[in-house]
């Protein structure tokens, strides 16, 4: 799971939004447009500007940990059930005729 602590050193102006329980998703757009949902509403948050270069360094950052996590588990071994398993066997077209 991506933790907070990738982001915040970035995008520091965001801290009370994402520590507020009250808000369940922080949308950014651009720079200086910022955008939560709050009990099924969006609204858009005034007054929160954000640098290009801190913008960047923090999807630079989320895109690195997704990626090594995305590897670490396709590099995952899998038991042997999951490697047999039909469903996952390439090999297997259907029924034998």
């Amino acid at each position: 799971m991506l933790g907070f602590e990738t982001i915040l050193p970035f995008l520091g102006c965001l801290e009370p939004l994402i520590l507020d329980d009250s808000v369940s998703e922080i949308m950014v757009n651009g720079t200086s447009h910022v955008f939560i949902e709050r009990a099924g509403m969006l609204e858009e948050v005034p007054g929160i500007r954000l640098t290009e270069q801190s913008l960047m360094a923090a999807v630079k950052n989320i895109a690195r940990r997704t990626i090594t996590k995305a590897q670490a588990d396709f590099n995952r071994p899998q038991s042997s059930s999951a490697r047999t398993s039909p469903e996952r066997n390439e090999t297997n077209r259907g029924p034998a005729r």
